[in-house]
Formats: structure tokens, C-alpha cells, sequence
């Protein structure tokens, strides 16, 4: 299935605080929706419900921005919690100010079905969530292995996998100390300018946390669950019915032992850099200091790592 890219702006009425609004058909069922934010113990929650006829939640989707326990030690984040007709995925993420969430994330058609209604959409958008489809037939993407200058020295990426030509080009891999499926999106302008330390237009000038593309033009990491079940699981190429050609990285579950597909990398990035503060670009090993361009902060210095 081929779904348009849903850009920021497609609707502009919002659903109300608390209300029911109606949704159009759908193949899971959801009739109507909710959406709620209020804040728990220091945490700021949005929560979007689905309802089918009868009344029943058939789908939830949870934000939370605040401690995250499994963000390496913990840190200050983003969790996005998605359950919807029985498929739960989740994700967690330093970047607060917008969550692009790939549907090449999810291999559940129900869920990515619901993902693309205009009503959950534009519920999603009053939260900083943009929802960024797979390939269509305007901007395909292809797909090959990870390029060395793109990752960090360490850890290792496994099975790594790089979407290109699309909305969202960007690497897909797993972490073996973290447990988790990684994925960044690439600065769409690094070609023409570099692409690092920019702002989230991808070429105006940033300083610090500020700047959404870090010091090797990748956006903060998002960091996904596994697949739960069957048990097993790899990342490979999902490829359109039609053309052949449009193909993205997506983990995909299986109910017995599989070989990956992509290779394993390891990286000449360096770990621990930087956007300077005072928007000079990169600072950290092998670049200027971080102490004369005001980066030299711990989370400035962390912010893009995996």
C-alpha cells in the first residue's frame, strides 16, 4: 500500500479538548475519536483514543514528555506509545519539539491505516507529531547498506540500512546495548551544505540543543522497540507493489530464525560532538572546542549520539 506524505498543515481544524469528533470510514472500525492532555507528576501527556461503534477503545496513542527511564540511564524525553487493534510499538527520543513519525516503522496495515486518517492526523499535529508515509510514485525511495561516514565509531550499528531519495532518508539499524531499533533522519540539504548543526529547515544557521540536525546532519535518534513476537526479527527492504522500485528499511518479525539482510557497520563519526552554542557549527574531538563556542555542555554534546 502507497500513502501520500502528510505534511504539518493539510487540515487546520483541531479536535477539541475532550470531545468525541467523528472519523471517516476505515478499515479498523474507528468511529469516532478523542484527544486529552493534562499533566502527571511533572510529565505533560497527550493521549488520542479510538472508539468503534459499540463504543469499545480499539486504539490509543500515548506522548509523554519527561524522565525517561529507558533512554540510555535516563534522561529527559519524548516516549511515543502507539496500541492499536492489538499492536503495540513504542519509542522513546531526546527531541521534544517534533516527533516525525515514519509509518516504514510499522508493518501492521491497521495501524498505519489509522495513522493516515486526516482526523488522527491533524489530532497528531497539535502535538508536535508529523506522520511521514512510505514511498509513493513523487518521491520514491531506495534502499542500500549503511555508509561508514554516516555513523558513530561506536557502538556497533547492526544490520544497518540507509532509505534514501524519499520524505524521510535516514538510517535504520539495531543497537545491541540499548536493545533497540535505532532510526535518524538525514538532512535532506547535506549534500548542498553539509547538512550539520542545521535548524529544522535543514539550512538556517542554530546554536546548541537548538539545532534539530547534529554534527553529522542526523536528526536525534529514535529508539524503537524490537518486534515482540514472533520472536524473531530482522531489518530489510519493504518494497511497493507497484513499482517494484520504491523500496524503504523496515523491521519485520518472523516465527522462525532468519540471516540478516544488511551488514553490520562501524562508523568514522565521532562520539560526543556537538553544535556550538553560538552557532559555529560542530565542536568536540577533531573539530573546534567546545568551550570557545559555548557547546561545551553535557547535553549539547550527547544530544545526537546513539
Amino acid at each position: 500500500m502507497r500513502i501520500a506524505m502528510l505534511g504539518i498543515g493539510v487540515l487546520a481544524c483541531a479536535v477539541p479538548q475532550g470531545e468525541r469528533v467523528e472519523v471517516e470510514a476505515n478499515e479498523l472500525g474507528v468511529r469516532e475519536i478523542q484527544i486529552n492532555r493534562f499533566e502527571q507528576a511533572g510529565d505533560r501527556i497527550f493521549e488520542l483514543r479510538g472508539f468503534d461503534e459499540a463504543g469499545s477503545e480499539v486504539a490509543m496513542i500515548r506522548e509523554r514528555i519527561g524522565f525517561i527511564d529507558d533512554l540510555y540511564a535516563g534522561e529527559h524525553g519524548l516516549e511515543l506509545d502507539l496500541s492499536i487493534a492489538g499492536d503495540h510499538q513504542r519509542a522513546v527520543t531526546r527531541e521534544v519539539s517534533m516527533f516525525r513519525l515514519d509509518l516504514a516503522q510499522l508493518d501492521n496495515p491497521a495501524t498505519r491505516a489509522f495513522l493516515a486518517l486526516p482526523q488522527v492526523h491533524t489530532a497528531l499535529e497539535t502535538a508536535h507529531v508529523e506522520v511521514v508515509a512510505t514511498a509513493t510514485s513523487e518521491t520514491p525511495y531506495y534502499v542500500v547498506g549503511c555508509y561508514n561516514y554516516m555513523m558513530q565509531t561506536s557502538p556497533l550499528a547492526q544490520q544497518c540500512c540507509y532509505q534514501y531519495g524519499g520524505a524521510q532518508q535516514g538510517t535504520r539499524f539495531y543497537s545491541g546495548p540499548l536493545d533497540k531499533i535505532v532510526f535518524r533522519v538525514l538532512n535532506p540539504f547535506w549534500q548542498s551544505n553539509g547538512g550539520r548543526c542545521k535548524a529544522a529547515d535543514g539550512y538556517s544557521s542554530c546554536g546548541g540543543t537548538g539545532c534539530y540536525y547534529g554534527p553529522l546532519a542526523f536528526h536525534p535518534a529514535q529508539f524503537w522497540n524490537p518486534p515482540a513476537a514472533p520472536g524473531y526479527w530482522r531489518i530489510e527492504t519493504q518494497t511497493d507493489d507497484t513499482p517494484a522500485v520504491y523500496k524503504w528499511c523496515q523491521p519485520a518479525a518472523y516465527g522462525v530464525p532468519v540471516s540478516p539482510m544488511f551488514a553490520n557497520v562501524n562508523g568514522t563519526g565521532g562520539v560526543g560532538l556537538g553544535c556550538c552554542g553560538n552557532g559555529a557549527g560542530v565542536c568536540g574531538p577533531g573539530w573546534q572546542d567546545c568551550n570557545a563556542c559555548g557547546g561545551n555542555t553535557a547535553a549539547a554534546k550527547s544530544y545526537w549520539d546513539y
